[in-house]
């Protein structure tokens, strides 16, 4: 996992979080060329085991700032997906999840997909995160809306502070889209790693 020979202790902790009743999640980017291949075998461990296996779209996060035809979109996904699972069916999710579920027929889990570079979610989603350096982003897409540890350094108040933090939030852009048009520096290029994700 992440280019670690640590597959056997990874998934002997999935089969002990999924004992324990833990609720969990894995998240995976299908890539063209380089891991289109584990599609299904992720899918397939929805079959036995309760748990959410949830594929997301390739996002620009990865320092390079890709750019270009998008393989496996979320269409391309539940296409794919459809054609091994014809009993998959979307299900009722939270009002502001990111993910799209999907049950499929004798599957103790679900499949999930995260139309993250289409931005098809933007109207429900209630995210916010805090980058290593202290700035808040109130979409991943933008490139930080406020300084949380400038203010933090200046000594405000927890008054000014959630004021301020409210503000940000009342202001954040309509879409992923305009988030980024919205940035000093364009296009998205930064690593998952730096924006706290």
């Amino acid at each position: 996992m992440t280019r670690r020979d640590d597959f056997a202790q990874v998934m002997k902790t999935l089969e002990c979080l999924v004992r324990a009743g833990i609720s969990t999640r894995i998240n995976a980017v299908i890539l063209r060329g380089i891991n289109e291949e584990d599609l299904l075998p992720l899918a397939m461990m929805t079959r036995t085991h309760g748990l959410d296996v949830r594929f997301i779209e390739e996002m620009p996060f990865n320092g390079e700032g890709h750019r270009g035809e998008l393989m496996w979109d979320f269409r391309k996904l539940r296409e794919e997906l459809m054609k091994y699972f014809p009993s998959m069916r979307q299900v009722p999710g939270e009002p502001s999840a990111t993910a799209v579920n999907y049950a499929v027929e004798g599957h103790a889990g679900r499949i999930g997909i995260i139309a993250a570079y289409s931005r098809t979610f933007c109207g429900t989603c209630n995210r916010i995160r805090i980058t290593p350096q202290g700035q808040l982003k109130t979409c991943l897409y933008d490139g930080g809306v406020l300084d949380i540890r400038k203010l933090l350094r200046e000594g405000t108040s927890e008054a000014g502070l959630a004021a301020a933090i409210e503000k940000a939030v009342m202001n954040r852009a309509r879409d992923g889209f305009e988030a980024e048009r919205n940035r000093v520096k364009n296009p998205v290029h930064e690593s998952m790693a730096t924006i706290g994700g």
